[in-house]
C-alpha cells in the first residue's frame, strides 16, 4: 500500500546517490520527527544529529554508531537514537546494532531508541542483544512513522516548519 511517507522513502532510495546519502536522509527524517510528532514532544524536548548534539554539548563527535541524540522531556539525560534506512522486508543482524549499543552504553544515555525503515522483525541474535539491557530500548518502525500526525506528503527537512495535522479531537455526542 502506498502512503505519504512510503513515496517519501521510495524517492529518498531513489534519488541518494550513495548508501551514506540515504542514512542521512532518514536521520534528518527522524530529527524532525522526534521534534514535531506529537507522541514524540510528550517525551522528548529536542532532537539533534549527533554531530550537531556533539558539537553543542562539547562531546567528541566521531561516527560511532549513534545518529540522532533526543533530550528527554523534564530531564537532564538524552536518548541515543539509531537509525537504519534498509529496504522494506530487511532483517536487522545483531552486528547492525552492536557498535550503537556499545557508545550509548555512556553515562550521557539515558534510553536508547531504533528508528528503521525494515518493517519486519530483527533476527533473533539482533532481539537477544537488547535483553536484559540496563537501559530502556524501544524500536521505531513504519506503521508508527506513519501513524504521525506529521504531514508527509509536504516534507522536507530543508524547510524550517515541518506540517502537521491538527490535533484528533472525540467527537461530542
Amino acid at each position: 500500500m502506498t502512503t505519504p511517507l512510503r513515496t517519501l522513502l521510495d524517492k529518498y532510495r531513489k534519488f541518494a546517490p550513495t548508501e551514506r546519502d540515504k542514512g542521512t536522509y532518514l536521520e534528518k527524517l527522524s530529527v524532525a520527527f522526534l521534534k514535531h510528532d506529537a507522541t514524540m514532544q510528550s517525551q522528548y524536548e529536542d532532537a539533534w544529529l549527533f554531530a550537531d548534539w556533539a558539537k553543542k554539548y562539547g562531546k567528541a563527535g566521531n561516527d560511532t554508531g549513534i545518529d540522532v541524540v533526543a533530550k528527554i522531556r523534564d530531564s537532564e539525560r538524552f536518548c541515543a537514537v539509531q537509525c537504519k534506512f534498509k529496504s522494506e522486508g530487511s532483517v536487522i543482524q545483531m552486528g547492525d546494532i552492536a557498535t550503537f549499543l556499545t557508545a550509548s552504553g555512556k553515562s550521557d544515555f539515558e534510553r536508547r531508541l531504533f528508528i528503521d525503515t525494515t518493517n519486519r522483525a530483527w533476527s533473533k541474535n539482533a532481539e537477544d542483544q537488547l535483553e536484559d539491557q540496563d537501559k530502556e530500548c524501544d524500536r521505531i518502525s513504519i506503521p508508527q512513522l506513519e501513524a504521525s500526525n506529521i504531514d508527509w506528503d509536504s516534507f522536507n527537512w530543508d524547510e524550517t516548519e515541518v506540517k502537521t495535522f491538527p490535533k484528533k479531537e472525540p467527537r461530542q455526542h
